[in-house]
């Protein structure tokens, strides 16, 4: 989970450096309702998808992703290997 947030921050910020680069196209326009502020804000969609993309990549990525710290990992046969049947049982311990 936090490759995912890794990956989305990277996003957002390669969206922001490409928005300030005047690479990416701004084709919306947003007129906030203030009294002080009277401009017409060029806005686009790229932010949203590549922070998007960034997550979903980085939550495809992340069960291969080093962990920080160490995580304890047991395996329970009851769920996986079928408990009555003698024979299904030795096919799930040994394969």
């Amino acid at each position: 989970c936090h490759v995912a947030l890794i990956f989305w921050f990277f996003g957002m910020i390669f969206a922001a450096f490409l928005y300030h680069a005047d690479i990416l196209p701004m084709p919306l326009r947003y007129a906030p309702g203030t009294k002080r502020f009277a401009e017409v804000c060029p806005v686009g969609p790229w932010a949203m998808i590549l922070g998007a993309l960034g997550t979903l990549v980085g939550l495809m990525l992340s069960p291969y992703c080093p962990r920080w710290k160490p995580m304890d990992m047991c395996f329970i046969d009851a769920a996986c290997v079928h408990q009555t049947d003698e024979t299904l049982m030795k096919r799930g311990i040994h394969g």
